[in-house]
């Protein structure tokens, strides 16, 4: 490979040993070609080499790809910058596939972009430690595998610019990364002057659970989406804390903890002299050869399967985040502006009595909670309720956690597993109900839900199970058969209607064959692929009018997948017992999972049919002054529609499963906007159903409905990721998981749907002639 310096008179050449050397093309001569830099040892080759003038120094810097010995560090992805006596060896997590070098204003090389198989890392020049500059669109999303996601529409001002605050103090204050500017700009301001964008519209929060334990905060309001926290929840458990003495729950902090752990060390014994040259020893982050430096978040490994978040919800009135992990554990994190040092202190909550668990479910073991308190920084900490005691909420037996909930207005929190639900006082650190909703007779299945769906599973157990199956299916012989209908044995009275005889040509022979033999049919068991029916898969707190109380009341509602509704009724009473009380039970007749439940008011306005899409975007006067509400139910085959606070059924019933043979995957309501009047909007259900289509029905007439296609039916990670927001934005994972894709039901609802319509992109490129003169 052959690059060229920054004034184009030399160019510098990529050599097969592993070293480079620098040529004047001119004269066809080799002006430096300076010795292996990690020999004698045969070193794998060099693929690209630039030499790379920043204005801070005079003295070019080199950097080349390759070169390593061959021996000892051939399987490494590294790019090595060399300035003077200094050597950095940057270290990438996945294969190098290529880098280049960006110019400034002043002409001068600014940063070092390389592109690896998994991300696109960027590197400073002009940094006296070449710190990493963090990324502001090409985040890398599979940096550990998404497991769950939840959106937030409306966030209400002072948490929303609390978060921005602490986001933007914490990008300020940390010393992890470069403060210098993405370089990558298409230079076209995002905004449409024709639209006036609501500031309650860009108020939105995008979450996303991933494998390794943490979570991930997203500004989803705008074209463009940025990182605004992460939590790793890995750090409340034993064995972590050692790896990482400080923790640094903030914009981007934990992007690059362990990056550069020993750098941060040296940076703070040296900040008064931040632009003056520096030693070796601050440069080379390992005291090894070569001075190996980490680099990169791309980290597919997960150290433990129970770490996996499966279930994240947000509360917008306090910004509160309720996260539910895969080995039954729950966190709630709220927004804090100091430091606190806190240790987990364990809320043990039984589901069900160890005595009925199967041998298997009762010898598993939550995980360790951590006994040395940490420090957090200002952002998102673990819910406290004394200065030095943090919460963590552990369900027992510990099986995946399948639903969360938060109510930060009465500091409560809702989890559940295969197993049952329980309500939790966060403030008060207490159990206001625990329930279980598996009998004594399906006692023995539970807890083989998460084995079968287990990523974790091997194949070859599963071919194991798979052989096993198909030895248990009896099979009869037509040798066997013959020989039991020929014999003397009374047995031949319960085979003699499996015996018929014809004739064939000569009449004066017969001939005895036997029909298949019938086995009993023995009672269907539980398919190991399929959730059981008392199995939680939804859990809501909603404001909505019950009778006998004045105004509205917050109640709790539980949908299971077998049809079954719970609904409890929440109040302020000084005993923990009288707090939450059963409202009502309600079966659906047709028994399908519940996926969803909402609320709607009926105002009975003309101008919009329907205000909004739930309960949180009322204010307190429009939902007592609302001429009716109703309870919008969806199933994986019905919506069905209840009227508040009687509970009766409406007239408004959907069956799609019976007559179009589908299954609901996602459900919302979704306001959308006329067309031509942008002041008129009306309110729709729509579903995602297993062939990829996205359906909105009329929550007046569910005949008006409107149908397209947005993945394929064999996309199922694009189905089951898909998430419809209440301004019918749909969000969903392209397959592999690398990339989000975003759509819009609307375009009227989204003025960004089309960011750059209209403008000039990309700009002409500036020949090299010309950028030299």
């Amino acid at each position: 490979n052959i690059t060229w310096t920054r004034d184009g008179t030399q160019c510098v050449v990529a050599l097969h040993d592993g070293s480079y050397a620098s040529c004047d093309p001119a004269r066809a001569t080799i002006i430096d070609r300076p010795a292996q830099v990690f020999g004698p040892f045969p070193c794998i080759p060099t693929k690209k080499a630039f030499f790379a003038e920043t204005s801070r120094t005079s003295e070019k810097i080199v950097l080349f790809s390759g070169g390593m010995p061959h021996a000892s560090y051939g399987d490494r992805f590294v790019v090595t910058a060399r300035q003077g006596d200094r050597t950095c060896v940057f270290d990438f997590p996945s294969p190098v596939i290529d880098f280049l070098l960006t110019y400034g204003a002043d002409g001068y090389h600014t940063c070092a972009l390389v592109l690896t198989e998994n991300e696109l890392v960027c590197i400073d020049l002009t940094d006296r430690c070449w710190r990493v500059i963090p990324p502001q669109q090409l985040f890398p999303l599979h940096a550990s595998q998404i497991t769950t996601s939840a959106h937030c529409s409306h966030v209400d001002e002072h948490v929303w610019h609390k978060m921005n605050k602490l986001s933007s103090d914490a990008i300020r204050n940390n010393r992890k990364f470069s403060s210098a500017p993405w370089p990558l700009n298409a230079k076209i301001p995002i905004s449409d002057e024709g639209r006036v964008v609501k500031e309650a519209t860009k108020r939105q929060l995008y979450l996303t659970g991933h494998e390794n334990g943490t979570v991930r905060v997203w500004s989803a309001g705008h074209a463009v989406m940025n990182l605004l926290f992460i939590i790793d929840t890995r750090t409340e458990f034993a064995g972590f804390s050692d790896e990482c003495p400080v923790l640094k729950i903030s914009c981007k902090e934990l992007f690059y903890e362990r990056l550069f752990v020993k750098e941060k060390e040296t940076l703070e014994k040296e900040q008064a002299a931040c632009d003056t040259d520096t030693s070796d020893d601050e440069f080379q982050i390992t005291g090894d050869w070569p001075p190996f430096k980490k680099i990169g978040d791309y980290d597919p490994f997960c150290d433990d399967a129970g770490l996996s978040i499966q279930r994240v919800a947000f509360d917008e009135k306090s910004g509160h985040i309720v996260v539910g992990a895969r080995a039954g554990h729950v966190f709630l994190y709220t927004l804090e502006e100091t430091e606190r040092e806190l240790t987990p202190q364990v809320l043990n909550v039984e589901l069900c009595e160890a005595s009925k668990l199967s041998a298997v479910v009762r010898n598993s073991k939550p995980l360790p909670a951590r006994v040395n308190p940490l420090k957090y920084a200002p952002g998102y900490q673990p819910s406290f309720s004394t200065p030095s005691k943090s919460m963590l909420v552990q369900l027992q037996p510990p099986q995946p956690v399948s639903a969360v909930a938060v109510l930060s207005a009465r500091h409560l929190i809702a989890a559940s597993n295969e197993y049952g639900f329980t309500l939790v006082d966060a403030q008060r650190q207490s159990v206001l109900l625990q329930n279980s909703l598996v009998n004594q007779a399906d006692m023995q299945h539970a807890g083989t839900f998460d084995d079968a769906l287990s990523r974790f599973k091997s194949m070859k157990k599963s071919i194991r199970q798979t052989f096993r199956r198909k030895k248990k299916t009896p099979v009869t012989s037509l040798d066997n058969t013959l020989a039991t209908a020929n014999s003397e044995s009374p047995v031949k009275e319960t085979n003699k209607f499996n015996v018929s005889r014809v004739f064939s040509d000569n009449e004066d022979e017969d001939i005895e064959i036997t029909k298949p033999v019938e086995r009993l049919i023995e009672e269907r068991g539980m398919c190991p692929l399929e959730s059981p029916t008392w199995f939680i898969r939804c859990l809501r707190f909603l404001s909505v009018p019950v009778m006998g109380i004045a105004g509205v009341s917050d109640v709790f509602v539980v949908g299971t997948n077998g049809g079954k509704l719970i609904i409890y009724t929440i109040t302020d009473q000084p005993r923990a017992e009288d707090v939450c009380k059963l409202l009502k039970t309600l079966a659906l007749r047709h028994a399908a999972p519940i996926i969803h439940v909402d609320v709607i008011m009926e105002p009975g306005t003309r101008v919009c049919a329907y205000l909004s899409l739930s309960v949180y975007f009322y204010p307190l006067h429009a939902i007592q002054q609302a001429s009716s509400a109703r309870l919008i139910i969806f199933t994986e085959e019905q919506i069905r529609s209840l009227y508040l606070p009687s509970l009766k059924p409406t007239r408004y019933k959907l069956k799609l499963t019976s007559t179009e043979g589908l299954r609901i995957r996602k459900a919302s309501i979704v306001t959308l906007h006329n067309s031509t009047d942008l002041s008129n909007c009306e309110s729709f259900a729509a579903i995602v159903n297993n062939n990829g289509e996205v359906t909105v029905y009329s929550l007046l007439n569910p005949k008006k409905s409107g149908k397209f296609s947005v993945v394929k039916s064999t996309d199922i990670a694009g189905i089951s990721s898909m998430l419809i927001t209440p301004y019918g934005e749909l969000l969903y994972l392209r397959q592999g998981g690398s990339e989000l894709q975003r759509a819009t039901i609307s375009e009227h609802s989204l003025p960004w749907a089309v960011p750059c319509q209209g403008k000039k992109w990309p700009e002409p490129i500036t020949s090299r002639l010309e950028s030299l003169a």
